[in-house]
């Protein structure tokens, strides 16, 4: 498949016509532009030229609005509908449409609410923080029959709040001594926990009190913060239903702080359904938000715009087959347009595109996951393609789980809403499924062997699959191994004739049979004489074959060595291209892999088969047991078995494959356009 390259554009319209220009290219999404310092010019060329625009952003207060609402609405009154948003489609626009519903959209009146409900909700969440940190600082004083106004602040005595096991109040009048008779001790609670009592001493003795509650194995509770306002209050000038009365006892503290925090429940609970009303306003904000970031791209665009006098200058690539629809657009929508588009220079890379089609577009996912190819190579997707298919069936080897497969992402593209990226990727599985469906039949596994063990009633199904039967793995696995190595020698010749062909169009027939023809000839030499020695080939071949091989590694000493003068350079650059035959050995053998996971795959459903067999066995458990096992072992086996048939079927693509024909390291194309977040845009040009 072609690989669409990219060319560069050169425009240049009337400064007037600048913003119109970049209107028309993010519309359009056919350019993609280049800085102006990478422009391939000379700067004398640019000689007086500057860089157009330095014009402020005049929404930057409307997408702030927008941004601050939306998270407002996202935090307390988020999207309802959970999976059923995969089901339903974003809503459709043009940028006009956008343009349109953003000038009717009410922004300062939405906006506006918005701030005071959300200016609301913070002052009710800073005075519950507040009261909930006078709860716990009063908790240990609530059995404290005193006005807390006058626990701290006392101009002669101080009140203590102490705790500690049984007897501690005698440990205390012990280590006060003679100070005993200046500190008053009243209990609060006593229990099997311990004591409670408060020590109300004279401030002229200082820390001596307090000094021997700690000496006699007491804690010292500390004293609650206290305020002559609303705990937590924000400076504001509070209501009287907001103060709090401080003199009185904390048990009747704790009672005026629960009945405020009931109050501000309520409060939220009100704002909060006031909120949910304004989630009606969630779409408009959307749309609007969208709209304003698509103004604020093509602000940020003028940054690759020159300015030469009246004349403002844009280069860019454009993909070889949109130049037209490219000019066609600029033509229709800006009276005077000058493009000119440039050839591409022999140092460039320019970006590129995978020209795909219906059936190879899944397995691009597969493409873009190693690298695109550079602008010089082909779309090595088609090559790929047929063999990721046969290998991931192989490794899946199960037709009930393929048919799973293909239903579940074929139900997945129909009813679900997905980019082109994860459409892409739904139908590649698909493609799994389907080769698992049919290379599971050839090898007998329907949920493992389930036919098998199915009533007599039902036997028809086993003689209808041991139709189709090809090979079995469980029973016979070698035939299965040798398919598996086979086709790794398929690949292998496959990517070995993809760089001849390469290196033919690019260096000549000379320079391709003195590279890859000689490593074909030296692959096949040694693969000739190896099927004679392992007995495949008949033994009469077998003076051929040497000779063969003979003839391919002295060819790889003459051609390998072709471009060292010393002799023994020579000599040693060619028996390094005969080592090379332990690489492609090593990658043949790696095609076992296919091999080894069909195996697992088959295996690991016959033991979930035997396990739901012996449940049959047990009286009224079994039968609620059975399918339970059934259907959890089997759905843990295809998952696992489905990872490991994408990932090694993916390996063996770029590590054997790839490597004998491709680099990749190309770059994607990526066009100055709108990308909305919330909405889909109707079609952004016409071929």
């Amino acid at each position: 498949m072609a690989v669409v390259k990219a060319q560069r554009a050169f425009l240049a319209v009337h400064a007037d016509e600048a913003p119109a220009l970049l209107t028309v290219l993010q519309e359009k999404g056919l350019f993609e532009p280049i800085p102006p310092e990478a422009w391939p010019v000379e700067e004398a060329e640019l000689e007086g030229a500057r860089a157009y625009g330095d014009r402020p952003f005049d929404l930057e207060r409307e997408a702030e609005a927008l941004r601050r609402a939306l998270s407002f609405l996202d935090a307390h009154a988020p999207e309802t509908g959970g999976l059923k948003n995969l089901f339903s489609p974003k809503p459709a626009f043009s940028i006009q449409g956008l343009a349109d519903g953003f000038r009717k959209f009410p922004l300062a009146e939405v906006s506006g609410k918005v701030r005071a409900a959300e200016a609301d909700l913070q002052r009710i969440a800073v005075e519950e923080t507040g009261i909930a940190h006078h709860r716990e600082g009063l908790a240990e004083w609530r059995d404290v029959d005193v006005r807390m106004d006058r626990v701290r602040g006392l101009r002669e005595t101080d009140v203590i709040l102490a705790a500690g096991p049984p007897g501690s109040r005698e440990s205390l009048m012990r280590a006060l001594g003679d100070a005993s008779a200046r500190v008053h001790t009243e209990e609060i609670s006593s229990g099997k926990e311990g004591v409670r009592f408060i020590a109300i001493s004279l401030n002229e003795d200082g820390a001596v009190p307090e000094a021997a509650l700690r000496g006699a194995g007491l804690t010292v509770i500390e004293k609650p913060d206290l305020l002559s306002e609303s705990p937590g209050g924000d400076g504001e000038a509070l209501s009287d239903d907001e103060k709090i009365d401080w003199g009185a006892s904390p048990s009747e503290i704790l009672a005026r702080l629960d009945q405020r925090r009931s109050v501000l429940e309520i409060s939220r609970r009100e704002l909060l359904a006031g909120v949910r009303e304004l989630a009606g306003y969630r779409a408009g904000l959307q749309a609007a938000s969208d709209y304003v970031d698509i103004l604020k791209a093509r602000k940020d665009a003028e940054g690759w715009l020159v300015e030469t006098g009246d004349v403002a200058l844009a280069m860019g690539w454009v993909l070889e087959d949109r130049k037209e629809a490219l000019r066609k657009g600029l033509v229709e929508e800006i009276a005077e347009v000058h493009v000119a588009f440039l050839d591409n220079r022999p140092e460039d890379a320019p970006p590129i595109q995978l020209a795909s089609t219906a059936a190879t577009r899944p397995f691009t996912v597969l493409t873009h996951l190693y690298g695109l190819p550079k602008h010089i190579e082909a779309d090595p997707t088609p090559l790929l393609m047929p063999f990721f298919f046969v290998f991931f069936g192989l490794c899946l080897t199960d037709s009930g789980y393929g048919l799973v497969m293909a239903l579940l992402f074929g139900w997945g593209l129909r009813k679900m809403v997905l980019g082109p990226s994860a459409r892409n990727f739904f139908r590649l599985l698909m493609w799994g499924g389907i080769s698992a469906f049919v290379f599971g039949a050839f090898v007998g596994g329907w949920f493992g062997n389930t036919l098998k063990i199915l009533p007599a009633s039902l036997g028809f199904l086993d003689r209808w699959a041991n139709a189709v039967l090809v090979l079995d793995p469980i029973r016979n696995p070698v035939p299965f191994l040798m398919l598996s190595l086979i086709l790794g020698v398929i690949q292998i010749y496959v990517g070995l004739v993809s760089k001849l062909v390469a290196t033919w169009r690019k260096a000549g027939w000379g320079e391709a049979l003195a590279g890859e023809g000689v490593e074909v000839f030296l692959l096949s030499g040694f693969l000739f004489l190896g099927l004679v020695k392992a007995g495949v080939l008949h033994e009469s071949l077998g003076p051929a074959a040497t000779w063969t091989a003979a003839a391919a590694a002295g060819t790889t000493v003459l051609a390998r060595g072709r471009g060292y003068k010393n002799i023994f350079a020579k000599l040693g650059g060619g028996l390094l291209g005969i080592y090379a035959l332990v690489n492609y050995l090593g990658d043949i053998l790696s095609y076992s892999r296919l091999f080894a996971l069909g195996l697992a795959t088959g295996v690991i459903a016959v033991v979930v088969n035997t396990f739901t067999e012996i449940l049959g066995q047990v009286p009224v458990a079994g039968a609620v047991l059975i399918p339970l096992v059934f259907v959890v072992g089997h759905s843990f086996n295809l998952v696992i078995s489905a990872l490991g048939a994408f990932i090694h079927s993916a390996r063996l693509q770029y590590v054997e494959f790839f490597s004998k024909f491709y680099e990749g390291g190309g770059r994607a194309f990526a066009p100055f356009r709108a990308a909305p977040r919330y909405v889909d845009l109707e079609t952004w040009f016409t071929p």
